[in-house]
């Protein structure tokens, strides 16, 4: 297994919108398959991988670098292009390497407990994402505790995201489907696709709403709500999702209180917020 450290020249943050933080998300995970696990936070990206995918991954943020100075009008290297890349040979390593990945979002003062950060494959390891961007792991609970006990996050543990009564409200659907698909909350209803139909299907399934009520609030025909279905919609994660108080939907508001959170940690004590200590940090080519 190999780790990735990649951080941002000006300190971040890399995405001020969900819709930036999404579209790095999915390029790397499209430009990096069979990832074991990533995070992206303000300020750098961290990534295991099997292989070392140092010409990979410097494609993958050199897109993105593109895509977002055309956006921003600007004309800036964003990321350091060479990533600093560490083997890790002992499961011991291996093991405390993957809980420091899903960790990285609490210790940032992004969440207070990584089920809440969607830019992360800790819900992936899970089972509750769709698309995955890796594999469930085998034990998915045991997996939580170990992660979630760590002192950052609370000493006895939290706990995993399960169904709760069929009798949701459609913001909690929505937030559900936007966590779950790493869509922000109006793209979600606001364009056609996966992400839309997942939503329709679990609302009709988890909520009391009427075709007519559920049309009014995603502003569609009635009509279209009725038509639309999905057979193979993951209900049952959306189900965990929308019963969990923590998760809370890609909303505007939810990332610029978690970009103040993290500023404070910053401002606070600069080396708290830093995932690996400052020799770690990548050589800029």
């Amino acid at each position: 297994m190999y780790r990735h450290t990649v951080r941002c020249q000006s300190g971040g943050p890399l995405f001020s919108t969900w819709e930036e933080g999404a579209r790095l998300w999915r390029q790397l995970t499209a430009g990096l398959p069979d990832l074991l696990a990533l995070c992206v936070l303000p300020d750098c990206i961290l990534l295991l991988h099997a292989e070392p995918v140092r010409d990979r991954l410097a494609r993958v943020l050199s897109g993105y670098t593109r895509w977002r100075n055309v956006h921003h009008a600007a004309d800036s290297a964003l990321l350091g292009c060479n990533p600093r890349i560490e083997a890790l040979n002992s499961a011991l390593a291996q093991r405390d390497a993957l809980q420091e990945v899903h960790l990285a979002p609490v210790r940032a003062g992004l969440v207070s407990d990584p089920i809440a950060w969607p830019l992360s494959t800790h819900l992936d390891a899970l089972g509750l994402t769709w698309p995955a961007a890796r594999p469930p792991i085998a034990d998915r609970l045991a997996f939580h505790e170990r992660v979630s006990s760590d002192p950052a996050v609370s000493v006895s543990g939290t706990p995993v995201p399960a169904p709760g009564p069929a009798d949701q409200t459609l913001e909690r659907v929505l937030d559900a489907v936007s966590l779950a698909t790493r869509t922000p909350v109006e793209d979600v209803i606001g364009r056609r696709g996966a992400a839309r139909t997942l939503f329709l299907a679990a609302a009709r399934e988890l909520t009391p709403a009427s075709a007519p009520e559920l049309a009014e609030f995603a502003d569609l025909h009635v009509t279209t709500v009725r038509r639309s279905s999905d057979t193979h919609a993951p209900l049952e994660r959306i189900a965990a999702l929308a019963a969990d108080e923590r998760c809370v939907g890609l909303r505007r508001s939810t990332l610029q209180q978690a970009l103040c959170r993290w500023r404070r940690v910053r401002a606070r004590s600069p080396s708290s917020a830093r995932v690996v200590s400052p020799e770690d940090a990548p050589e800029d080519a």
